[in-house]
């Protein structure tokens, strides 16, 4: 007898008392944590079997897994463990339940697990006449294998930007989509920026420029129209017209130019953030292109957040959790998306792209979906580190709210993942 011949786990906790007894489901358990729950949501099992490798990793994906689903279903589990690369293991472990639950309702998810898994529950359950099926994400639909007849129909459970932060344990903070959706003068200075980018970037230079040099914590800036930085290398001065526009919007106020002198006050503290922040319209036009597109019928979306500050130590916290924010994140037919938004120059490619790759794998499991959006088109090295880490560059311009859709919407080409 081998070491995973006979071992197993079988936990015989009742969630809730309110869901009558159904199906049990057979889930091959790996980094798709996704789709083992979409297949739940969809039959609503009342006892689940989970087959994975002897890794903590995938120990921890079993707990993360009912821990979510424990929230919308009540069931029973057990979990059996398996050389995920031995096929003949795999199968003598699918054959022997199957066998078990032969005479009650018996599904195999085989989405999940390593393609050796796969196959070895698929033949286990064809051999009985069982039915198999697959959550294919791509296209937002169940397929079914029993014996020689193969279906397919749409499913309805959408998993939304909060369900994939409490999926693997983390939280969201705080987020900027409430703000993005009330504060008109965030349209205003988006689109004043997108008309005169390199004219901001001169204006926010300056904004920074004065208040490191010549510091004040009040709203009131009284300063030099131009002068040097102190290394006398670089000429700081705002662009006038811009500075006239930003008054216009109300986000300064009482601009006055006396001589080689001008004086204006911030609106308020919120319209100096917003004047701080050189990035701040990018991320703002990215997601209103998104709300425009959605009114528009050219594209639908589950959920669409702003500004999403993600704590992923919140199901073990500690004194110094680790935290990073997220620009834009969607989801679509149970799919994430999450675009980061860069305004000014990036000094180090590989760590940016790295980021919103690193952060979409971790919450998307192998289903991710990340996108870094420019002002200026990329050089030849990132373009080709982005497709190493297939993060989708997209670049400002007329056609970005076309090009954007059609990723939102398209197929994912090279994207199986590594189960």
């Amino acid at each position: 007898m081998g070491l995973y011949d006979e071992f197993y786990l079988c936990h015989f906790v009742v969630f809730s008392e309110e869901y009558p007894i159904m199906a049990t489901i057979v889930s091959l358990v790996s980094d798709q944590i996704a789709p083992i729950i979409l297949g739940a949501l969809h039959y609503k099992p009342s006892h689940m079997v989970f087959i994975r490798s002897g890794s903590e990793k995938y120990a921890q994906n079993v707990e993360r897994i009912c821990g979510y689903l424990k929230q919308e279903l009540a069931f029973t589990y057990e979990e059996h463990i398996v050389d995920p690369y031995n096929f003949e293991n795999v199968l003598a472990k699918m054959r022997g339940l199957s066998a078990s639950f032969a005479d009650k309702p018996f599904l195999c998810n085989i989405t999940g697990g390593t393609k050796v898994m796969a196959l070895a529950a698929f033949q286990a359950m064809n051999e009985r006449g069982m039915r198999s099926f697959y959550i294919d994400t791509d296209n937002s639909r169940l397929m079914t294998f029993q014996e020689t007849k193969v279906e397919a129909e749409p499913f309805d459970p959408r998993l939304t930007v909060d369900d994939f932060v409490n999926i693997i344990g983390a939280t969201i903070d705080s987020e900027q989509t409430p703000w993005f959706q009330n504060d008109k003068r965030l349209a205003a200075l988006g689109n004043l920026i997108f008309r005169h980018h390199q004219e901001w970037q001169q204006t926010n230079r300056y904004f920074h420029a004065v208040q490191r040099y010549f510091p004040t914590e009040s709203l009131e800036v009284s300063a030099p129209f131009q002068f040097t930085d102190p290394n006398g290398k670089i000429r700081i001065r705002p662009d006038i017209v811009l500075l006239q526009e930003l008054n216009r919007l109300n986000l300064v106020t009482n601009l006055r130019l006396k001589g080689r002198h001008v004086e204006f006050r911030y609106a308020d503290q919120t319209a100096k953030m917003m004047l701080f922040s050189l990035g701040l319209w990018l991320e703002y036009h990215v997601y209103e292109t998104i709300v425009r597109l959605q009114e528009q019928g050219v594209l639908h979306t589950d959920d669409l957040r702003a500004g999403v500050v993600l704590n992923w130590d919140a199901a073990e916290p500690s004194e110094h959790p680790v935290v990073n924010e997220i620009d834009v994140m969607v989801t679509k037919g149970s799919k994430l998306f999450c675009i980061s938004c860069k305004a000014g120059d990036i000094k180090d490619t590989a760590k940016v792209l790295n980021e919103i790759e690193l952060y979409s794998r971790r919450l998307g499991g192998i289903y991710y979906y990340p996108a870094l959006v420019l002002v200026h088109p990329p050089n030849r090295l990132m373009r080709k580190r982005a497709e190493l880490t297939n993060v989708k560059l997209f670049v400002l311009g007329e056609r970005f709210p076309e090009e954007l859709a059609a990723w939102l919407m398209g197929k994912r080409e090279g994207k199986e993942g590594n189960r």
